[in-house]
């Protein structure tokens, strides 16, 4: 483009004739540019009379000078024959090219200069107005800039999005506020945004100047999501394939939550349709069916149940739900005993009877619990059993009679609806006797009657006592030993008979077996001391340290500090292990003693923090 030129003869002893153009204004309403124009000679010699003669000039086919012989150079001085301005019109797209013909010049002496024909692109005129949008959201408000060339214009702005169009405006300025209809969502049920056009026509008054068309993108809002009525979506409990199968009720520890969905329920907006649903509990999602939770643990969940529609939006309902309590049947207040036909206590009873209360959960009324006593001769199986009423005293020997010298095991089971029980087991001794001696003098016992050849029995609640050796002391039988419960010694009989009294550290020792010494907590910490010299200690739940953060690569990081509030049992600088994240996502925790009672933490992680989590921690040294 080019706003002057000058434009020139061939040269000939220093002299040409020329043509001169510029630019002074242009006329954007109009479209029009007006240029200054001006020819003349550039002598290097004095001439005389009938001298000099140029061509016409031609600007863009009009003749703006007609040409003339002169006769008037008496110096060396620059000679313009015409001057003037002109007005061009430009093409209606705001673009012009105009020639300046070919001219032609004579010197007395010297001959023809002659110019060629050039032609020049002026400065495009701006004209139809280009309007411009930033990114739109259907049913609300958005300013279009029209940046016209011109004061005096004026637009009419029309949009086409998908099959729907219409006006957005006419007559205006230097901008215009649209609001997106809302109908223009059912033009894409199913996507959440579209591309539409945007057409401004430019005019002149009633002068049509031209149009511009843009591409714009509408999205659609999420208020647009699926509109839900009550019973759109039913949570129920699902008990099938568990024990809680026929309980019609929410069970803790068997029931999963189960949703069905209406469609008829939901209202998908302009177009759209239902794409699918989900259901959540515990931050795990189902999305297909059957819509199943996990089996809900305790006695009251939230489930989020969620519907999608072809755009992607999503609706949802959260679903509180109280869940039954439940625990496993508990026997209370058993007892087996001998007893008379009248279920008696006696020690010479030929019949066994029980009795125990039964504590079950109720589930609302859905659960019950039944008792059933069974019994054996030792060494004997099981029967079908009896029922019993709970907290009500049965024969559970039925009609049978039992025998006086013989020992029977009898127990009481309860089982509820869900089929779990609790059970309660005892042994019925014999007929109490001060010493029994069994037929054919082959066996012996004291407190009961003897049932076993060769070998001198004992009743269970009769105590042995013993010399007064050294170690020696009262030698008493107990259903079993509880090494927690720190006895002062234990009876040990050696294998030629002997009775030796050890404790408990002694007879570890005995062994050949490492033992604890010393165990207890401090401060969140559990530790142990082995009888070996072993010493250890773990985090019982995790802990926040903090440290300076320093960058590994990329986003990396790790934290390092020094521990110390661990027990104070070591002998020598410990070593541990354990797991720890700065961060989200997945880190690692390396520790490096220092001293007895300090080591370092290294922490890795992907947060740039000055706090990292230690999930376990376990640190393992000597105390001797």
């Amino acid at each position: 483009m080019a706003t002057d030129a000058i434009i020139k003869t061939n040269v000939k002893y220093g002299s040409y004739f020329w043509v001169q153009w510029s630019v002074r204004e242009q006329d954007a309403a109009r479209n029009k540019t007006v240029i200054l124009w001006s020819c003349g000679l550039h002598p290097e010699e004095q001439y005389y009379t009938n001298a000099i003669r140029m061509s016409a000039v031609v600007i863009n086919g009009r003749t703006v000078y007609s040409g003339g012989t002169y006769s008037d150079i008496t110096d060396y001085r620059e000679k313009t024959f015409a001057s003037g301005t002109m007005e061009i019109d430009h093409e209606s797209d705001g673009s012009k090219t105009f020639t300046v013909s070919a001219f032609s010049g004579w010197l007395y002496g010297n001959g023809d200069y002659n110019a060629p024909a050039q032609s020049f692109e002026l400065p495009t005129i701006p004209r139809a107005t280009v309007p411009s949008m930033g990114a739109a959201t259907i049913g609300e408000e958005v300013t279009i800039s029209l940046p016209r060339a011109s004061g005096t214009f004026t637009h009419t702005l029309t949009y086409s999005f998908g099959s729907a169009s219409g006006t957005i405006g006419s007559a205006l300025g230097t901008s215009a506020v649209w609001r997106l209809p809302e109908s223009l969502a059912a033009q894409i049920p199913h996507d959440p945004g579209g591309t539409g056009t945007l057409t401004c026509v430019t005019y002149s008054g009633s002068t049509l100047i031209g149009s511009k068309t843009i591409a714009f993108t509408a999205s659609v809002p999420g208020s647009m999501k699926p509109a839900l009525t009550p019973g759109w979506a039913t949570v129920a409990y699902d008990n099938s394939g568990t024990k809680a199968s026929a309980i019609r009720a929410w069970v803790q520890g068997y029931s999963k939550a189960r949703a069905e969905f209406d469609d008829s329920r939901i209202t998908c907006k302009q177009g759209a349709s239902v794409r699918g649903y989900s259901i959540t509990y515990l931050g795990k999602t189902v999305s297909e069916s059957p819509y199943r939770t996990e089996t809900i643990g305790g006695t009251a969940a939230t489930v989020r149940c969620t519907v999608t529609d072809s755009r992607g939006l999503s609706a949802y309902e959260d679903f509180e739900i109280a869940i039954h309590p439940y625990a496993p049947p508990a026997i209370t207040g058993a007892r087996l005993y001998r007893a008379d036909g009248d279920g008696a206590a006696s020690d010479s009873g030929t019949h066994i009877a029980g009795r125990a209360t039964a504590n079950y959960s109720s589930i609302g009324g859905e659960n019950a619990a039944a008792i059933r006593g069974y019994w054996k001769a030792v060494g004997g199986s099981y029967g079908s059993g009896e029922a019993l009423s709970s907290g009500v005293t049965g024969i559970i020997s039925g009609s049978a009679v039992i025998s006086t010298d013989r020992s029977y095991v009898a127990k009481l089971v309860i089982t509820d609806s869900l089929g779990n029980t609790a059970e309660f087991e005892d042994s019925i001794p014999t007929e109490r006797v001060a010493f029994h001696l069994k037929e054919g003098g082959n066996g012996a016992a004291f407190g009961k009657a003897a049932e076993t050849e060769y070998v001198l029995e004992l009743a269970e609640d009769w105590e042995l006592k013993g010399g007064k050796k050294a170690g020696a002391g009262i030698l008493q039988t107990t259903a079993a030993t509880d090494l927690n419960a720190a006895a002062e010694k234990i009876a040990v009989l050696d294998g030629d008979g002997t009775v030796r009294y050890r404790t408990p550290a002694e007879l570890l020792a005995d062994l050949g077996a490492d033992y604890i010494v010393e165990q207890g907590t401090s401060d969140g910490w559990a530790y142990r001391k082995w009888s070996s010299g072993i010493a250890e200690c773990w985090l019982l739940e995790s802990k926040t340290i903090t440290g300076s953060p320093s960058s590994i690569i990329g986003n990396a990081y790790y934290i390092s500090t020094n521990l110390t509030d661990f027990p104070d049992i070591f002998s020598e600088p410990p070593r541990g292990y354990g797991s720890g994240r700065l961060g989200s996502g997945i880190g690692w925790l390396t520790c490096i003693p220092n001293e007895k009672a300090s080591i370092t933490l290294f922490i890795t992680g992907n947060a740039n923090s000055t706090e990292a989590k230690v999930d376990s921690l376990l640190l393992a040294g000597r105390w001797k």
